[in-house]
C-alpha cells in the first residue's frame, strides 16, 4: 500500500516537473498553492488540505490546464492517525472583474484515498471530481490570492467526500500580450 501511494506521489511531481519546462513569456503557465478547510459528510471537526497545482494557459485565452495533488487530515487529527490525499487533471478559467479583483472557475479530475484511523475507515476512490470557484485581488507581477470554495466528491468514499475552503496564492507567467499581464 505504501509502495502504491510512492508510485502515485512520485508520477505526480515527474509531471509537475515537466509542466514548469513551459514556463516562459511563449508559454503562459502558472503554479498555484492552496490551503483549504475541508467540511466531509460526518459528524466530524473540520480538517485541513494544502495542495499545489501547475498549469498552462492555451495561446492568449484564460483558459488554463494542468495537473494537481492535495494532501492533509480530513477530520483535524494527526496526519500519522488520518489522511488524504488526491490529485488529477484541472481545466480552469479565471479572468477580471476589475484593475484589482479577480475570479477563477475550475474543475479537477483524478484519483483520491483515504484513511481516518478511530472511526476505522479505510477507502479508495478511482475516481474524484472537484469543481471549485474563487474570488480575490491581482496583487502585481503576476501574483494572485484569492478566497476559493469547492465540493470533492469521491466516488466509492463517501466518507471522504464534501465542502472545501480557503486560501490560494497563484503565480502565473508574464506574456508579451500586456492586457492579460496583472
Amino acid at each position: 500500500m505504501l509502495q502504491m501511494r510512492l508510485n502515485h506521489i512520485l508520477l505526480v511531481l515527474v509531471l509537475s516537473m515537466g509542466m514548469t519546462v513551459f514556463a516562459d513569456s511563449n508559454y503562459r503557465s502558472r503554479i498555484g498553492f492552496d490551503f483549504r478547510g475541508v467540511k466531509l459528510l460526518q459528524q466530524n471537526g473540520v480538517g485541513w488540505v494544502s495542495g499545489m497545482e501547475l498549469g498552462r494557459y492555451l495561446g492568449t485565452s484564460n483558459v488554463y490546464y494542468g495537473i494537481g495533488a492535495k494532501y492533509g487530515a480530513p477530520t483535524g487529527d494527526s496526519p500519522s492517525d488520518e489522511n488524504l490525499y488526491y490529485g488529477g487533471v484541472n481545466l480552469g478559467f479565471d479572468g477580471r472583474m476589475s484593475k484589482v479583483f479577480i475570479y477563477d472557475l475550475a474543475i479537477m479530475g483524478g484519483y483520491g484515498a483515504g484513511k481516518i484511523t478511530r472511526l476505522n475507515q479505510n477507502q479508495t476512490s478511482y475516481y474524484v471530481i472537484e469543481p471549485s470557484a474563487g474570488i480575490g485581488f491581482a496583487l502585481g507581477g503576476g501574483c494572485r490570492l484569492k478566497f476559493e470554495f469547492g465540493y470533492t466528491y469521491m466516488t466509492n468514499a463517501p466518507s471522504f467526500t464534501g465542502a472545501t475552503f480557503g486560501f490560494r496564492i497563484d503565480f502565473r507567467s508574464a506574456t508579451q500580450v500586456k492586457d492579460i499581464n496583472d
